[in-house]
């Protein structure tokens, strides 16, 4: 199901929308209307029991409950490899792209503990990282 909002009141409108369908979890791209709006509808999520999951790590800390993403640390070193490799010796064609390993699972233990889900499930998946909500 899918719900749309151009405005922070129809985020709150949209949000409703999804928890009156019951839908079983929520992802939401990183976007500024939503990340305004994520303190007016993270508790509606939650005490509807319904996971959010969301693009960006700093929307974890407005009260989505995970989001996987990239170790930037990680890109960097591998990025900056690359790039004085290619300085010295050319790109050859074998190297078109380059992956990562593992990533990076933030989890809001407040918004967890409310689920009943433990943190640890991802454990297997990459570094989980624990936060809770501010801002409040």
């Amino acid at each position: 199901m899918e719900a749309t909002a151009n405005t922070s009141q129809e985020v709150i409108a949209a949000a409703s929308s999804l928890i009156a369908s019951k839908v079983d979890a929520v992802f939401t791209p990183t976007d500024n209307v939503i990340m305004s709006s994520e303190l007016a509808i993270y508790e509606a999520f939650m005490n509807a029991n319904i996971p959010h999951y969301a693009g960006a790590d700093s929307f974890v800390r407005s009260g989505v409950f995970a989001t996987c993403g990239v170790n930037y640390t990680d890109a960097g070193i591998k990025t900056a490899k690359l790039a004085y490799e290619v300085l010295q010796s050319g790109f050859k064609k074998s190297e078109e792209f380059i992956t990562l390993d593992g990533s990076i699972i933030t989890v809001n233990t407040e918004v967890a503990e409310k689920l009943g889900i433990n943190p640890d499930i991802f454990a297997d998946f990459g570094q989980v990282v624990t936060v809770e909500t501010t801002g409040k």
